[in-house]
């Protein structure tokens, strides 16, 4: 009996799977069509301005080019000498650069050059300011001659107290 009756179980679960599997395929369409008609409309990501110094990078301009657009702005040059391999620097970028009163302050009083002294010409400014030590950060006129500077890493409170003093001279 158990072996007359185990085929006959199997073509009932047989039957009912297909049963089943339909119903499935069913439900996957009409779940589709309703997220397809619904009213709801994906909103667009919204796009998060940067946060932080709007540096001018060395390998995309010169210092000839920054000091013009300071001209033009009527601003000062700030720069900023680093290396990728100077952990005061990332400390900078990470915690100083980024800061709301930094950075606005920064980004509305002067034009900021970030100086890889590894690349482009970045060794060559090295030498020419005398950035042995790094960071080095500098606060340049129109022409180019420095009013301020900075050997190492430093707060944030410093940092906006220097700019201060160059802006005020």
């Amino acid at each position: 009996s158990i072996i007359v009756s185990c085929p006959k179980l199997i073509d009932l679960m047989k039957s009912n799977l297909y049963r089943y599997q339909n119903i499935a395929v069913i439900f996957c369409l009409l779940a589709l069509a309703l997220s397809c008609s619904s009213s709801k409309q994906i909103q667009p990501a919204k796009i998060v301005p940067p946060v932080g110094v709007a540096f001018q990078l060395n390998h995309n301009y010169t210092l000839t080019e920054i000091l013009e657009k300071a001209e033009l702005e009527g601003k000062l040059v700030f720069v900023d000498f680093y290396a990728s391999w100077c952990l005061p620097c990332q400390m900078m970028d990470e915690e100083v650069f980024n800061q709301r009163e930094v950075f606005k302050y920064f980004n509305e009083n002067f034009i900021s050059y970030k100086v890889d002294v590894e690349k482009n010409n970045g060794a060559n400014l090295k030498l020419l300011f005398q950035a042995d030590e790094l960071p080095t950060l500098l606060f340049l006129d129109k022409n180019g001659r420095v009013i301020n500077r900075n050997a190492g890493g430093i707060s944030q409170t410093a940092l906006l107290n220097m700019a201060k003093i160059a802006k005020g001279s």
